[in-house]
């Protein structure tokens, strides 16, 4: 059975501007370079870039956090007990089953903030409106495009 649980496992609080963060989450969430390409990557393309890693943490990557680095979230609820290997061994981490002690581990709530400064707000506001979409728009799709129906300059 599956249950979808909105709160965070780690609070998330937007207090300034940080492009090192929104960096981060690019390269983690999206992109071409992002943590989910990768993983759609055959094992022999991430087995030949192996050898560029000179240390663990290249210049700035942090390492992980003390407090959760040897802690197991075992999230799987349910009656299917977890496969047992080296990545669970409660002999090497602490492991959380309990998914009441899995939400925002790192203090709060675990639902989300946001704290801009009034400039901040006013920059968001304005981008907001910059890059909203049109919903009333239809423009022509690229397989339109490509019957040849349409001048590309005939809808644009």
């Amino acid at each position: 059975m599956f249950s979808h649980n909105k709160r965070l496992q780690y609070t998330v609080r937007v207090e300034e501007c940080n492009p090192g963060l929104a960096n981060l989450m690019l390269e983690q969430f999206g992109g071409p370079q992002g943590e989910m390409s990768a993983e759609s990557r055959p094992p022999a393309d991430v087995r030949e870039g192996a050898y560029l890693i000179e240390r663990p943490f290249p210049p700035g990557k942090l390492p992980g956090d003390p407090r959760f680095t040897r802690t197991y979230f075992d999230l799987s609820q349910g009656e299917a007990v977890p496969a047992p290997g080296p990545w669970n061994d409660p002999a090497r981490f602490d492991v959380v089953s309990r998914l009441e002690d899995a939400i925002a581990v790192d203090g709060g709530s675990g639902m989300p903030s946001v704290g801009l400064t009034a400039e901040e707000e006013e920059l968001v506001t304005a981008m907001a409106l910059r890059t909203a979409s049109d919903p009333q728009a239809d423009p022509p799709a690229g397989a339109e495009l490509g019957l040849g129906e349409l001048e590309r300059n005939d809808e644009l």
